[in-house]
């Protein structure tokens, strides 16, 4: 009996980057009208350019019902057992329909299946979620825990991800009604930087930095600030722009012990309501 990964398309990760066996359910996203599935017919690269074009704020639904169904079912037919993680509950339903999905196959299949499916809240959006995920996948090649286990250890580790990240473009945030464009104004003349965190289901402001690098420092701080666990990796994500990430990175690399695994570029879920050129930092703590 195997365990199976599923995730969703606001993991911003890849068939490769998951692995043969595993699954990523497609959040739909909206552009004029259109819909388009991330990472098929709308890679990140592709899709800024649109959203800078749009003329309406492109938005995502959630996972197909019928598709978590068909993909549950297909796992568990073949005897294996799914550890499923899907973006925070608050901002989307689609852990809803996942959850929705697990009870329709107990009640069409039978309830021996109800401790072959466990579904994760992540709490969380983008690249974080991505490193729960990829955190399960490493659990899952070694071999070591059962998928009740597994679920254990990254529901224990949901609250314990952090991440900031700055908001590049504030005039892309004023053109869909996001902030006032007084403050986009002020901010931009003023070439201050949003930063937010996320996590627990929530997205917040906690500072604005004046200028990349000090974004880019504060980021980093807050990092050095907390108890990180250095047992886990910790990850930089980015949206369009890979040069931010990059410079990051080497803020990251020059200033700690840090030594990120892996750079995520930020697809559409997300990418829709913060724009192009922003960049992120993300870490475990103990």
């Amino acid at each position: 009996m195997a365990i199976r990964i599923v995730t969703d398309t606001c993991s911003d990760l890849t068939n490769e980057d998951l692995g043969k066996g595993n699954y990523i359910l497609p959040i739909p996203v909206y552009i004029d009208g259109k819909e388009y599935i991330p990472f098929v017919n709308l890679s990140p690269s592709e899709f800024y350019p649109l959203q800078e074009k749009a003329k309406e704020a492109p938005h995502t639904s959630a996972i197909p019902l019928n598709m978590a169904i068909d993909t549950f079912k297909k796992i568990l037919l073949e005897g294996d057992q799914v550890v499923a993680i899907f973006m925070g509950s608050k901002h989307s339903s689609s852990y809803n329909v996942a959850c929705l999905a697990k009870d329709n196959i107990v009640e069409s299949l039978g309830e021996q299946y109800e401790n072959s499916i466990f579904i994760i809240d992540s709490q969380n959006v983008t690249f974080p979620e991505a490193a729960l995920v990829l955190e399960a996948k490493r659990l899952v090649e070694e071999g070591k825990m059962s998928a009740s286990e597994i679920a254990s250890r990254i529901e224990y580790l949901v609250p314990r991800i952090h991440m900031r990240a700055f908001i590049a473009d504030l005039f892309f945030l004023k053109k869909f009604g996001r902030i006032s464009a007084v403050a986009a104004t002020f901010g931009t003349l003023m070439n201050f930087k949003v930063v937010i965190s996320t996590g627990q289901n929530e997205i917040k402001v906690v500072s604005k930095e004046r200028g990349v690098p000090r974004a880019l420092h504060y980021i980093l701080e807050t990092a050095k600030s907390e108890e990180v666990d250095t047992s886990l990796p910790t990850y930089v994500g980015y949206t369009y722009d890979k040069t931010v990430a990059e410079k990051l990175m080497e803020v990251i690399e020059n200033n700690s012990e840090f030594k990120p695994k892996k750079i995520i570029e930020i697809g559409a879920t997300v990418g829709a309501h913060v724009g192009p050129g922003s960049t992120g930092f993300c870490w475990f703590t103990k």
